[in-house]
Parts: C-alpha cells; structure tokens; sequence
C-alpha cells in the first residue's frame, strides 16, 4: 500500500467534528509537526512538496485532504519514517497533549510581509466575514438533514429485529485468530466528507469488501460490536466515522485481515463494488404498507434536499476562502517556505538513510 486517502475532520449537523488529536496516539508516528499560519502562506504546499519527495522515496504515504478544500492537504503522515506534519489552525486547532514529547510547531506565518497585509486589510476583512458568514447556512442545512434521519431512523428502528443484527454480524465477521499483541489499535477518521466539489468518498485496498446495505442508518450498534470482537481479538482496525451521525461508524477495515465492512447509504454510495453484501433493508421494506412506503421515499428525498443545501453554502464559503488566499499569496515570502520544505526534506532523507 504505497498511498491511502482519508480524511481526520468534518463538517457535520453538530458543527466540525476533529479527529486530528489521533495523530498523537498513532503508534506509527514519533514526531508530529504542527503547521500554523494563515491563509496562503503555504501550509498546504509543503506537505506537497514533502510528499512528492516521500513518493521520489517510495515511502509509504497517507494524505489526508481538507474537507473545506479537498485539492489541499490538512495532514500527512508517513509511517515509515515516524512522521507526521498537520495543519493545526482553526477549525481542526491542534495541540500536543505535552509540548516537546514528539511535537514540534513550524510558524509560517512569519513569511507574511506585515506592512504588505495590513496595506490589504478591509478586504481581508470582507473576505473573512463573507466566508464564515456561510458556515451557519451550512451546519442549519445539516442540522435539518440530521433531524430528517433522526425521524427515519425512530420509524424504522423499531421494525428491525435483533435477530436480523445478529444473523447480520455472524454472517460477515470471519473466524479471528488471536495476534501477539491483544487489544488491537483503533486510528480513527472519516472516509467521506461533505466538501465545496460534492461529497467525496475516497477507496480502501482492501481485498474483500463486505457491504451492509443500510439505507436507514440503522447498523451503528451492528457495527459497534464488530469493532470491539477485532479489537479484543487482537486486530488493528481502521474506523472511519459518518458525517451525518458523528459517533457512528460508517467503515471499518482491518489491513491485516485485508478485509472491510462498509455501510451502504444513499448519501455517500459506499460499497457500490462489495465483494459481498448484507441487505438490512428488503425485510424492512416487506413490513411497510403502500403508503407508507410512499411517505419513506419522500423523508428520504427531503434528507437528501438538506444535503445538497449544505453543499451549495459549501461551496459559497470555498468562494470566499479562495478571494482571502488570492489576497494574502502575494504578501508571502515563498522562498522562506520552500527553504523550510528543503529542511523537511533533508530531515526525511536523513531518517530514510538511518534506517536502512
């Protein structure tokens, strides 16, 4: 696995929910460093650079893009030299639990050229009260779209028996062999995001897929109790939460077991390529009269509607970020940060070197 997407932080009908303090707990990461700076000054750039010269190393790569911009990077790590490097600017604030234990800040906001800034600030300003004038359209949009699935979910629940989750839960957990090492790990993220291009769902290397169809978003306690038996069995597992439900898995995969459980909703379409498949829907649909079949499908369109309408107020709030970067690039000192990618650069040669 030469490359993984995924991402630590989302927008959700509970404001930004940040998993990004995991980086600090990762078994794999000795040294996390913190980028601060503001918009512009290049933050995104270098873990680009730092990453295409991981790829130049054949180095095992995780590029962890940013939910407001998916074409920019708000982490990457690289396991395999012990490294991480995060943006930890507001929304995902990021703070070591203790300064100095495997955490380091690089300021680059220093490479804003003060008197060019404040030459600019009334648009400056606009810009940033245009674009966080946005945020409470969308998280509105995604409360409604939470309260819709909370009146589904109340409906629909009620129907589905405990017997369908456990024949559901027995048929795609496979025999576990203990590891050496017991608990296993869990590292936490999401993989879908409600970001200003649409909903982006990224791709797991795992070998066999298993898909629960789950339109209703019923399977939260299912997927509970497979986590906890791969946990206690030994395994490290991935846990990639919902968006629309912060709390709730939405896909896990076991990289050693080369094998992921995925939900399959409407909204973010995973599992559409499962190499097997749990269906928790048909039985429930059995069990609905005509109409109130009719009224499902209208709850469920209205959830969707409330999704597309956080979209739209994302991509205004994009809009406006753009014009603050615009703005701020050219007060930058670019050559400042590349010469501080070239030190990141020669620092990762030097561990890659110590280590083979």
């Amino acid at each position: 696995m030469a490359e993984l997407t995924y991402y630590l932080g989302a927008n959700t009908p509970e404001g930004f929910r940040s998993t990004y303090d995991g980086l600090f707990h990762d078994p794999r990461v000795r040294q996390v460093v913190i980028l601060k700076g503001g918009p512009g000054c290049g933050k995104s750039t270098l873990m680009k650079a730092l990453d295409a010269h991981a790829q130049s190393l054949g180095l095992q790569r995780e590029l962890v893009p940013c939910s407001s911009d998916p074409d920019s990077l708000d982490a990457l790590v690289l396991p395999g030299a012990g490294l991480a490097l995060v943006d930890g600017t507001a929304p995902h604030v990021v703070e070591p639990p203790l300064c100095g234990c495997g955490a380091a800040y690089l300021d680059l906001g220093r490479f804003y050229r003060d008197e060019a800034v404040l030459a600019l600030r009334p648009a400056l300003e606009q810009a940033r009260q245009e674009n966080a004038a946005c945020y409470p359209r969308v998280y509105a949009a995604l409360g409604a779209a939470g309260h819709w699935i909370r009146l589904v979910r109340a409906w629909m629940g009620g129907m589905l028996e405990r017997a369908d989750e456990r024949a559901a839960l027995g048929a795609i957990l496979p025999p576990l062999p203990r590891s050496a090492r017991v608990p296993g790990v869990a590292l936490e993220g999401y993989l879908t995001a409600l970001t200003p291009q649409g909903i982006r769902v990224c791709t797991l290397p795992a070998a066999t897929v298993w898909a629960i169809h789950d339109p209703f978003r019923l399977a939260g306690g299912l997927m509970d109790a497979l986590k906890a038996r791969l946990i206690r069995a030994g395994k490290d597992v991935r846990v990639y939460y919902d968006p629309l439900c912060p709390g709730e898995c939405l896909a896990l995969w076991c990289e050693e077991l080369d094998t992921a459980w995925l939900r399959r909703e409407p909204v973010f379409c995973l599992g559409r390529k499962a190499s097997l498949v749990v269906d928790l829907e048909q039985a429930l649909r059995e069990r609905l009269q005509p109409e109130e079949r009719d009224h499902l499908t209208a709850a469920m369109e209205l959830l969707d509607r409330a999704v597309q309408e956080a979209l739209f107020w994302l991509a205004r709030a994009k809009f406006h970020h753009d014009r603050l970067e615009e703005l701020y690039r050219p007060t930058v000192d670019f050559a400042g940060v590349t010469a501080v990618a070239e030190r990141l650069i020669m620092a990762l040669d030097r561990t890659v070197q110590a280590q083979t």
